[in-house]
């Protein structure tokens, strides 16, 4: 039973609350405070959204329910619910809850609005990153294959220079002689050999 139904029931004597029913108001009512402190709406939410719950859950019908709240409480004491009625009572905190459900339609429709924002945010993320990914792997495979070229075309260059000048093709131009890296020296070293080879034929001739 909520506590509406057990104040209502209480209400309901037009008298007084008894032990048994207020006991279970208390217990509600003590719930309903840990929960609170528990979940401390205030700490957590936005201006807005505090500004809001102060604006729409008040009014006349929140300062009657916490007035027959104050009598309902006292009763025991008093012996007397001052002449108010279940009906007064029910009808009372259903104003109240409606308020409290407006309340929490906007909260929800905010927080499906900012999940909505946050999915836009990370899907953009997500594509920025897989096109960054995808910039990266061409340009590593462009890189490789100008690597690739770097060292395919000029060994190429030598190994066709090595073959006519074994074939005594001493007009032979020999390739790479600028670099100065490993082609370079092969280069070099086969230069030594073509001049070689060019001077064993001049003392032939001769």
């Amino acid at each position: 039973m909520s506590p509406s139904c057990y104040s209502r029931s209480g209400f309901a004597h037009c008298w007084w609350f008894s032990a048994n029913v207020l006991k279970q108001c208390l217990g509600c009512a003590a719930q309903e405070a840990t929960l609170r402190d528990r979940f401390p709406f205030h700490e957590h939410a936005s201006p807005a959204h505090r500004a809001l719950v102060a604006n729409v859950v008040a009014g006349p019908a929140v300062e009657e329910v916490e007035r027959l709240r104050r009598i309902a409480l006292s009763s025991i004491d008093t012996g007397t619910t001052g002449g108010v009625t279940g009906s007064h009572w029910f009808g009372t905190m259903t104003v109240k809850i409606n308020l409290m459900k407006t309340v929490e339609d906007r909260l929800a429709a905010d927080l499906v609005a900012a999940a909505g924002i946050i999915r836009t945010q990370a899907d953009s993320e997500l594509l920025a990153v897989s096109l960054l990914t995808l910039l990266l792997l061409a340009l590593t495979a462009l890189i490789s294959v100008i690597c690739v070229r770097d060292i395919t075309r000029p060994l190429a260059d030598l190994s066709q220079a090595m073959v006519r000048l074994a074939g005594n093709d001493l007009e032979t131009a020999v390739p790479a002689l600028e670099r100065r890296d490993e082609f370079g020296d092969m280069s070099r070293a086969l230069l030594l050999f073509k001049e070689s080879g060019a001077r064993y034929r001049s003392l032939i001739d001769s």
